[in-house]
C-alpha cells in the first residue's frame, strides 16, 4: 500500500473514531445521569467509549504495519515519549496525592493525555525540514 493511502486511511480512522468517542462520552454521561437504569447496565454504558479507544489504537497499529521502517521508527519514538511522560506524571502525581493530600487525577484523562503527548512526540521526533 502506498504511504499516502495508509496516511489518509489513518487520518480518517482517527477522525471517525474520535468523533464516536466524544459522542459516546456525552451519550453515556447523559444517559446515566438522566435515567434510573440498573447499576450493571450503567457499567456497560459507561464502558462504551473504551470501544472507540480500541478502534483508534487498532487504526494506529494498522497504520504502523502499513508504513515503511522510517515512519515506524518515528511512531515508536513518539509513543515512547508519550508513555514515558505519562509514567513520570502519574508517578509524580501519585506521590503528591499520597504525601501532600493533592486531589486525585481521574484515570479518564490518561487517554486524552496520551493523544496530546503522542502528537507532541511526533512533532519533536521529526527530522529537520520534515512536514507531517
Amino acid at each position: 500500500m502506498k504511504s499516502s493511502q495508509a496516511h489518509k486511511r489513518y487520518f480518517i480512522n482517527t477522525a471517525v473514531s474520535m468523533i464516536f468517542y466524544l459522542f459516546s462520552i456525552f451519550g453515556a454521561s447523559l444517559t446515566i445521569k438522566n435515567t434510573a437504569l440498573p447499576q450493571t447496565l450503567n457499567y456497560i454504558i459507561a464502558f462504551i467509549p473504551a470501544i472507540f479507544v480500541w478502534w483508534f489504537m487498532w487504526g494506529a497499529v494498522r497504520f504502523y504495519r502499513e508504513s515503511d521502517e522510517y515512519v515506524q521508527s518515528q511512531m515508536v519514538k513518539a509513543i515512547l515519549f508519550s508513555v514515558t511522560s505519562i509514567m513520570i506524571f502519574s508517578s509524580g502525581w501519585g506521590f503528591v496525592e499520597l504525601l501532600a493530600d493533592a486531589p486525585a487525577f481521574p484515570v479518564f484523562y490518561v487517554f486524552p493525555l496520551f493523544c496530546v503527548l503522542f502528537g507532541l512526540g511526533q512533532f519533536l521526533v521529526r527530522g529537520p525540514g520534515e512536514t507531517c
